[in-house]
């Protein structure tokens, strides 16, 4: 069932992407560590119930150890981009660490002697040109500090990829929510230390307004593992990664909907290059 797959593939994309969009748009309303701490404990709290009311076969204890370290570098990769997202555009700074990932894992995958498709070469072609473009759009404070933030997701969501490959088994849900709870545990670790230099009660009040857009982030992130997972037992696995690759669009499609955000100058060609590397190279595994 092919075409299930795809729309199962392009209903991941849909998660992922509004599950950025609330998580950044929370960041800047909230301090970035303690909204990613926030989101990443609802997204826990549906997976879980997901693992349990299916009655998930929990794995063996080293699938669950490389599970914790994925979320931890996933986790500390999620605080980077919701900073870069409380102060950046949110389209392209989403593009640029998917693509940044997806090139450093692939790197990774050459120096343990994997080997690379002539595509992928294109894709990681695309992604660099990417990040030169949009280096040159880096002209505010602002902005400079969001991409470096996306810099360093892209360097942790690299990390949770790599984890998560060498965690995959056939039942993957209690490794999603293993890889959760490491994920929410090590930015709250950051979220203590933010604490020290804002009280809870400088910030506490202001959880209560942002609350309904932290539970459609962590759901819906949690729904995009859920589709991506339905899309690659109908697809390959490349196919399914590259429809869910999509999802720095729906970023940017719901920032410019619900907050009028427009990118900056050559910031829709940077975009562009991102996803389409990010494509490219997960397609190039097909």
């Amino acid at each position: 069932m092919p075409q299930l797959g795809t729309w199962w593939g392009l209903a991941g994309a849909v998660g992922y992407g509004l599950g950025d969009f609330c998580g950044g748009l929370s960041a800047r309303r909230l301090p970035p560590p303690v909204a990613t701490m926030l989101v990443g404990f609802a997204g826990l709290v549906a997976l879980a119930a997901i693992a349990v009311g299916i009655g998930a076969m929990v794995p063996a204890a080293d699938k669950l150890l490389l599970a914790a370290a994925a979320g931890l570098c996933g986790g500390l990769g999620l605080a980077a981009l919701y900073q870069a997202m409380s102060t950046g555009a949110m389209g392209l700074v989403a593009g640029l660490s998917s693509a940044g990932s997806v090139s450093l894992a692939l790197i990774f995958g050459v120096l343990i002697g994997r080997s690379v498709s002539p595509l992928q070469l294109v894709g990681m072609a695309f992604a660099i040109a990417a990040a030169v473009l949009a280096s040159g759009i880096a002209r505010t404070p602002n902005m400079a500090a969001a991409l470096r933030n996306a810099g360093l997701a892209a360097l942790g969501f690299a990390g949770f990829l790599i984890f998560i490959d060498q965690a995959a088994t056939p039942d993957p849900w209690w490794i999603l929510v293993v890889s959760r709870a490491a994920a929410t545990a090590a930015v709250a670790v950051v979220v203590v230390f933010t604490v020290r230099r804002s009280p809870a009660r400088s910030w506490g009040a202001a959880v209560q307004p942002v609350l309904p857009l932290i539970l459609v982030g962590g759901i819906a992130d949690s729904l995009g593992n859920l589709f991506f997972i339905l899309s690659r037992e109908l697809l390959q696995v490349g196919l399914a990664a590259a429809l869910t690759g999509l999802y720095p669009l729906v970023t940017m499609v719901a920032a410019r909907i619900f907050v009028g955000e427009s990118l900056p100058r050559g910031g829709a060609a940077s975009l562009a290059l991102a996803v389409a590397g990010a494509i490219l190279i997960s397609l190039g595994a097909v």
